[in-house]
């Protein structure tokens, strides 16, 4: 346990020498910004939206931006000689990034929705969002020897990623959105603004966490087969 938040304690400080958390404050100047010119519009509709949208920097990319990182300064190399477990070093690029991405959304929020929301929900539909996206970085950048090869494709798989969320700016509904996990997790998130009805919960929740699993299942063999080498 003592290794795992050490290693913590290391990745937030790589983090904050390379620039995370200025992109953090940049954006949340950007959120401020915009935020004064909604006026008084009523945006609790939108704020699962806002979520996904943001937390997407703070997940997906950030995951591929220390991997290239690590990679390019010999880091996991070394890495893969020492006590560090593969799941000690998925657990704590998570618990890392995951407190970046907490503060940053929860003061979006705040901002946007004042505290009327549901705090509990609201916690639970962050940390699937953001494990979603995580572990489809991780997973994604182990194919890629650079940020150039990446960025092309990581567009596709965002949009595909996002489908449920575009579909649901525009009013567009259909049943084969369902079968989509980030409609699960859109679900869960808009349910801590604007409530959801008995079904809703229970297939956001139980997709939701099954997606998960299974992606943290992923995550953890290409962080075994090829980070560790």
């Amino acid at each position: 346990m003592k290794r795992l938040w050490y290693t913590v304690l290391t990745d937030i400080q790589l983090q904050w020498r390379n620039g995370f958390y200025a992109v953090m404050g940049i954006t949340l100047f950007f959120w401020v910004l915009l935020r004064t010119q909604a006026g008084n519009w009523d945006l609790n509709w939108l704020m699962g939206v806002f979520v996904i949208g943001n937390i997407l920097i703070t997940s997906f990319y950030f995951i591929a931006g220390l991997v290239l990182l690590e990679r390019d300064e010999g880091t996991l190399t070394a890495q893969a000689v020492t006590p560090l477990r593969p799941w000690e070093y998925l657990f704590s690029k998570g618990i890392s990034l995951f407190i970046l991405a907490f503060v940053e959304n929860l003061v979006i929020v705040v901002l946007y929705a004042g505290f009327d929301f549901n705090w509990l929900v609201l916690i639970l539909g962050l940390l699937l969002s953001f494990l979603l996206y995580l572990f489809c970085g991780l997973i994604m950048i182990t194919r890629y020897a650079s940020i150039n090869g990446f960025l092309m494709p990581s567009v596709l798989a965002i949009g595909i990623i996002t489908i449920p969320v575009i579909a649901y700016v525009v009013h567009w509904n259909h049943w084969l959105l369902y079968l989509h996990p980030m409609q699960a997790i859109l679900m869960v998130l808009n349910g801590a603004f604007i409530g959801q009805n008995p079904s809703m919960w229970i297939y956001g929740f139980s997709y939701s966490i099954l997606t998960v699993i299974g992606l943290s299942w992923l995550a953890y063999q290409v962080t075994r087969d090829k980070l560790y080498v």
